[in-house]
């Protein structure tokens, strides 16, 4: 996560942490770009790390698991995104548990509220603390 991404996510935590079993952070989903094959093994090794997609958070409960993404102003673009990690990660992890979505923010216009109940992915609103 960025700086600010931290920051809204310690705010948030304050309010959630204790509703929740565990936290995995960038955790990486997907194959990535191929790699090229005149690469040798320390470069090609590397290249998995570099380029597969990041979620920011996994918070696991003993129910479900959430897949969180974390960034100060919502927006539709964060569905597709969110849409995708959960295939991404089901294709990867194979959970038993079901996932949830989930997004950390400081803000959603009403379009993306819309969009995003209709799509069963809730909207955690947080603030930083003042001077951070």
């Amino acid at each position: 996560m960025l700086p600010d991404e931290n920051r809204l996510f310690r705010a948030w935590l304050q309010g959630y942490e204790e509703q929740f079993d565990s936290f995995e952070f960038d955790v990486h989903v997907g194959k990535g770009v191929p790699i090229p094959p005149a690469l040798t093994p320390p470069y090609a090794r590397m290249i998995p790390a570099l380029t597969q997609k990041r979620i920011d958070v996994i918070a696991k409960t003993k129910e479900d698991i959430w897949i969180l993404d974390v960034t100060p102003r919502a927006s539709l673009r964060h569905l597709g995104q969110l849409l995708a990690y959960k295939q991404l990660y089901t294709e990867d992890y194979k959970p038993a548990l079901p996932i949830q979505l989930g997004v950390i923010t400081e803000y959603a216009d009403p379009d993306v509220e819309h969009m995003f109940a209709l799509n069963n992915i809730t909207i955690f609103l947080a603030q930083r603390e003042e001077g951070e």
